[in-house]
């Protein structure tokens, strides 16, 4: 039996379903009614540290505003379905970018980032995570100098 039917309201974390031994499963019951936490509070904790740990090729590559006429970036096609994430950043975005005050639409995925040196690398928080953009998207967060104030 699934533990829930159809998408959950707006606003509500959905239910997973994982299979566990019994054994583990019971030892963190106990571990965590001690510490006053929950199991999900240990799983979340978890797969936080297992995406930082091991997602550094993880990348945004395609981005569109939720909102308005706002025209997407990237390539939308760059890798098939099924080996991409699509989400919405968790913040909206700076001023002084073309989509100051909007939240993106962004795919994730392994692709290359182009070449972008480490003190060059952007990021965006989706799902609580900072994931760093392509070439492609930084050029299209970043105000051109004719955007810039003088």
């Amino acid at each position: 039996m699934r533990d829930q039917v159809g998408r959950p309201a707006t606003g509500k974390t959905p239910h997973r379903t994982v299979r566990v031994p019994d054994g583990i499963w019971h030892l963190a019951q106990v571990i965590t009614a001690g510490r006053e936490e929950t199991i999900t509070d240990v799983v979340v904790r978890g797969l936080h540290d297992y995406v930082k740990r091991h997602g550094a090729g993880v990348v945004i590559y395609w981005v569109r505003p939720t909102e308005g006429d706002g025209a997407p970036a990237g390539s939308a096609d760059a890798l098939p379905p099924g080996q991409y994430m699509t989400a919405v950043t968790d913040h909206p975005l700076p001023a002084g970018s073309p989509y100051a005050g909007q939240h993106l639409e962004a795919r994730c995925g392994v692709v290359p980032d182009g070449g972008l040196a480490p003190h060059e690398r952007q990021y965006l928080t989706v799902g609580g995570i900072r994931l760093h953009v392509t070439a492609e998207i930084l050029a299209a967060l970043t105000p051109t100098a004719a955007e810039q104030p003088t």
